[in-house]
């Protein structure tokens, strides 16, 4: 008999049957029945990552008779935190045929103390078969299936909140959802590598769970698929530009001009048009910002209102709670920020009239809103920012509004803003 080849398993019958296709189902993911699988523990090496370890196991190169099955390649992975196994890949040949097996965790389900026969610990228990033995009280399909459904959601709710952390904009090109085989999927297009590192970087530590998905792909690999699949053809316009400034140019041009005359001891020299054009470029510059940064977190706060219902939001335990009220404050917060940015920009300008009226008004419109609930105050918000963010963009952008109607329009918006702060830090106290 010839002997063993260094690192290779040891040819244990009951080993070569697990390895056979018909019975890999049988296979256990632990690290002890991958240490039987290897044969050889001191064949294998380690890597690790930020969150977990890898067990690499490689036979090197391939038997000639291989008519028994044969592990050639193997790897385990272990969670870094409690080195629990979670995923093991086998690569094994039979005969001509090459497999890959992939067994992974799905979930882990621990059991509450009150779920559990207190017998099972007791050490003095006699082990004769005629004393019944301690086992695990019978836990009802329902019973799992909702475990395993709340921490889907606890999931889902940290994938959102670690997204958050990166940008505002990131949560309108990412989609989180849950599938319904029990998976929480993270897809979406993103402008470059570098953004899909970030997104994998924030999500690393719930990357470990293999519920969790992702689906990412750069701008430049959506339009190659897209142009594979079916080439669009190039249309070529021409594109007239009929005037060269914003309709409140006008009302502007005068602020500044009287802006740079209280400087002057005089009070009667022009401001030079140089100075001018570019003061209404900054303006106008900081005032669409805002407006597209306090619309794109209302989008965000829209959709995330519409993610969990309220029985899912009241399931959540401490951790995914805080996270979730964390979310939702954070862009309530925003939007009051941006808000008043865009209306302290303004006010010089446009709102000098107005402050007393404006101000005494505030609270009427609170004390009509109190009665909006989860996902409503959110959608009322969305609107309101919605026709500010179009009555900011006709006024501040190239077009062909009437510049006397772009003045009396933007005039008007001081209470609209008011009312958007109150609205939003109504949100944010509250969460809904």
């Amino acid at each position: 008999m010839k002997g063993k080849e260094k690192g290779e398993i040891g040819g244990s019958p009951a080993i070569e049957h697990a390895l056979q296709s018909k019975n890999a189902w049988r296979l256990e993911l632990s690290a002890g029945s991958f240490a039987s699988l290897i044969g050889e523990p001191k064949a294998a090496h380690v890597e690790k990552s930020r969150n977990a370890y890898f067990v690499d196991y490689d036979r090197g190169k391939p038997r000639a008779n291989a008519s028994i099955p044969v592990l050639m390649k193997a790897t385990l992975t272990l969670d870094k935190s409690s080195l629990h196994a979670v995923e093991e890949k086998l690569i094994v040949q039979e005969g001509a045929v090459t497999r890959e097996l992939r067994i992974s965790e799905g979930a882990l389900l621990r059991l509450p103390a009150s779920a559990v026969d207190p017998r099972v610990f007791d050490l003095s228990l006699p082990t004769s078969s005629v004393v019944p033995q301690p086992r695990v009280r019978p836990t009802s399909t329902t019973s799992v299936d909702q475990q395993m459904a709340d921490a889907l959601l606890g999931l889902h709710v940290e994938a959102l909140y670690r997204l958050s952390h990166i940008s505002p904009e990131l949560e309108n090109q990412v989609r989180v959802e849950r599938t319904r085989d029990g998976h929480i999927r993270v897809q979406g297009i993103v402008d470059s590598d570098e953004r899909k590192g970030e997104i994998l970087s924030a999500l690393g530590p719930i990357l470990k769970y293999p519920a969790v998905r992702t689906e990412l792909r750069t701008v430049w690999e959506a339009l190659k698929a897209q142009s594979l699949d079916r080439p669009e053809p190039v249309i070529a316009r021409d594109v007239e530009v009929t005037k060269s400034s914003i309709p409140v140019a006008s009302e502007l041009v005068r602020y500044f001009n009287e802006k740079w005359n209280q400087t002057l001891d005089s009070g009667t020299q022009g401001a030079p048009q140089e100075w001018i054009e570019h003061q209404i470029r900054e303006l106008s510059s900081s005032v669409l910002d805002a407006s597209h940064r306090s619309y794109l977190h209302a989008v965000a706060l829209r959709s995330l209102m519409a993610e969990l219902s309220p029985k899912e939001i009241g399931s959540l335990d401490s951790i995914h709670r805080a996270q979730w009220e964390a979310l939702i404050q954070s862009h309530a917060d925003a939007i009051a920020i941006e808000t008043r940015t865009i209306r302290k920009e303004l006010e010089p300008v446009f709102f000098t009239s107005e402050v007393e009226q404006a101000d005494g008004t505030r609270g009427n419109f609170l004390n009509g809103e109190t009665h909006l609930g989860s996902g409503r105050s959110a959608e009322t918000l969305f609107k309101m920012i919605s026709e500010n963010h179009a009555a900011i963009l006709s006024a501040f952008t190239v077009s062909n509004m009437n510049p006397a109607v772009a003045v009396l329009e933007t005039r008007g918006l001081r209470q609209s803003f008011l009312n958007l702060e109150a609205v939003a830090t109504k949100i944010s106290n509250t969460g809904e």
